[in-house]
Formats: C-alpha cells, structure tokens, sequence
C-alpha cells in the first residue's frame, strides 16, 4: 500500500493562533545536537570504508560503512539530489534536522552527514535485526503474545512519547518503521524515517494529507486538521496487528481501505481475539478511538494497566538482582565530581559508541527511567540511586553533574556519558573522535567558537570561558590534542562549586525549589549536608560558573 502525500492547499498550518507555543514545544539545539556533523564538501571516504550494500530505493541507496579510525561499523544513506523533487529533498533536510534533536534509545541515530553538488551521505547506527513488519510475519502463529507485543509497545511508546514532549508528529507510524537492532529474540527496537515528521506549537492543527492508508487516522481524511493525536492512532493500528496478525482495516483496494477507516469500524470478532484479554481489547480501544480529543495519550498510554502488567523496564534488572549494576553507581559518582570540559568530551566519546557497546547502560537507564518518557527526572534518580546505598544529599549532587545544561531532566546522552566505563573513553582512538567532533571548525585545536558552535542553545560565555581554562594548559586560547588527551586520562581533576547555577530562570528556579525545599527538610531532621546556596557541596551543579579546578591528591 502506497503513502498519502497529496498536500492539501493550506498546508501545515495553525487554526488556532490565540496561544503562544509553550516553551516545551520550541526548537532547541543544544550540545547533543551540536555533536552531528554536517561535513559540507568533505570526502567521506576519508573516513569510512565501504562495505556491503543492505537496501536500495529511488533516489539511493543504504550500505554498510566501517570507520577507518576505529573499525565502527554504521549504515550508510546515500541520496543523489538529481533524483530527488524539490519536496522531497526538503522532506529530508527535515529529517536530519529533527533527528539532530532526538536522544532516545529507541529512536535511530544520526552521527553526521555528508553533502557535495550531488549526494547527501547520512551516516545512521547499524540496526540489522529487519523490520518489526518482517518479524510479525515470521511468527509461526502470526502474531505475538501479550507479553512479547506489551514489550515491543512499551518501547515504541517511549519513543513516541518523547518526540510529543519535544513538539514532534511522525505522522506515518507504522511496522515497516520500526526496526531492531539486531536479530536476537530481545533486541531494541528502534523508530526510524522522520520525513514526513513535523514540529508544531501548541493548539496547532496540521493539514497536510500523508501517512500510509492502513494506518491513517480518520481526522486527517476529514481534511479539517489534525494533531499528534494521528501517532496512537497509527499506534493503535500496529498494537492490533501484533496481538492479532491482521490489521483492523482490510480490503484490496486502497480506497476501500480508506472508507472503512473513515467509519472507524472494526472487529475483535475470531479466535485469536477470544484469547487475548479484556485489558488488551482497552488498550487497544482507547487508540483507535474515532474523537482524537478523547483519543489516549502516549504518556497516558504508557501507564495503561495492560503495558504495566505485562512488561516493564525495571523487572529486567542484573542477574545480581540489584535494580542497577555497582559499576554504574560507581561511573555516576566519579562523573559528577569531573571537570566540565571533562564531562563534555565523555559525552562527545559516549555519542560515538555503537548500540552493542552500551547495552547494559541502556538497560541501566530504561531501569531508572519509570515513566518510559526517555529522560530521567530528579525524583526517578533518587529513587534508583538511594535502593542502591547512596545517601539523599549525595543523589541530588549527582544528579547536579550530570545535568549539565541545567534542563530539568536529565538526557539519555547524559546518562551514556555520566557510565562510560574507563577502559572505554581512554581508548586513543575514542578520545581521537571527542576531539575531532568538538573541533568543529577543523582548525586541529578547539577553541572558545567550536565550543559555541557545538554547545548550540546550550552555550553560556561563563560555562565556555570555564571549559577553555580547564584543558588549555599553554594558555594561548586554544586546545591542542595533547592537552585535550592530558584532561581526558588525568584522574586528580574535579570541580567545587561557589554560586547558584545559571540557565534559564524557569528551570534554574524550579531546581533551585526543589533542592532548596529538600535540603530545609534534611537540615530539620539534623542532617544539615546540603545547603540550598550550594555550600559545602563538592560537586558540579551542571554549570560551569564560579567553580574553580582543583587536583585532588592521587
């Protein structure tokens, strides 16, 4: 069945303009996104290998690509631009744009991307497990268990749930979008293609007619606008034909198929359904629910009684039986206690790894990460880190280091960084790669505009001003790859903080409540650690100003 992408004359658009967008809903590029390299009129054979060839289309081809500096293996999409209409050229120039801004362990990842006069290269993680289309129709009963279709729903809804928070519609959800990672019974499933994907403001109605006619939501046919609310439509779909093996809108034709989603009739009538439970029949209503004003959220979705009985994140703890491995506790609290140009380059270093390589911190953060929305918050932190022995002064001065751009949350790509084991991020060739992402410029040395540059909506002068002192030991106003080497393998620097962190005065204030109001309650119960002005607190707040480097004996 073919794609719905006929634009209506309006085009996306806004119905209602009355409100103003939230500040959830803006655009924000900050350091992760600043970490994808746009290698305009640079041979990308310079740097990769060519490997086999996995995928063909119209306008392309995909292949696997080796790293000659590291033997990495990704998948490589080649575009010829002469092939492409102009429509579809901006579909993917959306595309790179809003994966920039994704860090979410089931959404694929875009490292960098190459363009000349006549392709566009992008170079994505390698996932080689198929299409969740092709293993739903490998099943020898043709459909999945409960369990097994709760696991895979359980992740793909977090994604979803975090392209919302992030102001982002697909718009064309569907089987042969998800992928795994690999062909393991257990692999990660991963949500891929975002051309056809949309930001948009609060109260914002699109119009444009796309999607695939089986998994299309009846609002958009209607043609008077539609939001996200189209995605758990489309997620509706998907969850009954992994529970059934059929989709809940069949015919021949397309236009038939159309006309029966415009009813919005469909049967939990056969056998197979017979055997799946009334919790599973409500899951599934509540998404193909025909009003999207009353449709399910994914955040709602994600806390539904089937998904919540049936899988969830926590229960796949080590075989130690801790919620989380003493090696990740250990990686947090010496990450906290870095310098901030330290904790920058471990997360250029982590950006770089390959799925394989951080497995068990991903299972780490999916543990800790209670409400699947793919970041953490203080109170999920605490909560992990204090099962595991930590003290509740000590939890909040972690969770200050690893929130490094004094957002409320803590990022995926935060945490990866925050439990990189040292045998990792001292390999040469890692620390190599740091340094060449954070060189944007491509001079050989970093300097106060490459950290700007690649810091984005994250960029504070203070915090730059800090990084530069931290590792430019020559004091010329640059940072040599031996020196970047020297701050990355010396152990004896960390931070002390002096003054309030800056940011943003919302978040910084609601930070600032919330630790203020903890430590009043600790210091009433006589424990008296933690002040809310930060004194006596040894750690990084998350913010380069007013903290000074000292060495720390060995």
């Amino acid at each position: 069945m073919g794609n719905l992408c006929a634009s209506d004359a309006k085009g996306d658009g806004v119905e209602d303009t009355t409100r103003m967008p939230s500040r959830a809903d803006s655009d924000r590029h900050g350091f992760r996104s600043g970490l994808v390299r746009k290698q305009a009129g640079s041979d990308i054979w310079k740097y990769y290998t060519q490997g086999d060839q996995i995928g063909k289309g119209m306008t392309g081809g995909v292949w696997v690509i080796r790293r000659k500096t590291t033997g990495q293996e990704f998948a490589m999409k080649s575009i010829i631009l002469n092939r492409m209409k102009q429509e579809l050229l901006d579909d993917l120039r959306n595309e790179i744009e809003l994966l920039k801004q994704c860090d979410h362990p089931n959404i694929i990842k875009l490292y960098e991307y190459y363009e000349d006069a006549h392709r566009i290269y992008l170079v994505l993680e390698l996932c080689t497990g198929g299409e969740l289309y092709e293993r739903l129709a490998d099943q020898k009963t043709r459909h999945y268990s409960e369990i097994e279709a709760a696991r895979l729903v359980s992740k793909m809804l977090s994604a979803i749930c975090y392209c919302h928070r992030k102001a982002i519609s697909h718009r064309d959800l569907k089987l042969e979008n998800f992928i795994f990672e690999n062909e393991s019974e257990d692999s990660n499933i991963k949500l891929i293609d975002f051309g056809l994907s949309r930001k948009y403001a609060h109260m914002m109605r699109m119009n444009t007619m796309v999607g695939t006619p089986y998994y299309i939501a009846p609002e958009i046919l209607r043609g008077h606008g539609y939001t996200q609310a189209v995605d758990m439509w489309s997620m509706g779909v998907i969850t009954y034909m992994l529970l059934s093996g059929k989709p809940p809108f069949a015919a021949r034709e397309d236009s038939a198929i159309l006309a029966k989603v415009r009813k919005a009739k469909y049967s939990f009538s056969g056998p197979t359904w017979k055997a799946v439970s009334a919790d599973a029949h409500d899951f599934v209503q509540r998404m193909l629910e025909p009003n999207p004003k009353k449709r399910i959220t994914a955040e709602e979705a994600l806390q539904h009684r089937w998904l919540r009985k049936n899988y969830d994140f926590a229960a796949h703890r080590p075989v130690s039986g801790r919620l989380l491995d003493p090696s990740i506790v250990h990686s947090l609290r010496d990450f906290s206690r870095m310098s901030t140009i330290k904790r920058a380059a471990l997360e250029a270093i982590a950006f770089s790894m390959n799925a394989r390589e951080i497995v068990e911190m991903r299972r780490a953060f999916q543990t800790i990460d209670k409400d699947k929305s793919g970041q953490l918050t203080l109170s999920e932190v605490q909560e992990a880190l204090i099962m595991e022995g930590m003290s509740a002064d000590e939890v909040k001065k972690v969770f200050r280091g690893l929130n490094q751009d004094n957002q409320s949350t803590i990022s995926y790509s935060e945490f990866l960084a925050a439990t990189l084991s040292r045998r990792l991020y001292m390999q040469e060739e890692r620390i190599q790669e740091a340094f060449e992402r954070l060189d944007v410029s491509n001079t050989g040395y970093i300097t106060a505009e490459d950290l700007k540059r690649v810091l984005g909506d994250d960029y504070d002068p203070a915090r730059v001003e800090e990084m530069m002192k931290e590792a430019d030991i020559g004091g010329d106003g640059k940072i040599a790859y031996d020196e970047f080497v020297k701050m990355i393998r010396d152990e004896r620097t960390t931070m002390v903080e002096s003054v309030k962190p800056e940011g943003p005065p919302a978040v910084r204030d609601g930070l600032e409540d919330h630790f203020t109001e903890e430590s009043e309650e600790e210091s009433e119960g006589g424990t008296g650690e933690s002040k809310a002005d930060g004194s006596g607190d040894d750690s990084s707040r998350g913010t380069p100003a007013g903290k000074v480097r000292v060495d720390v004996p060995a």
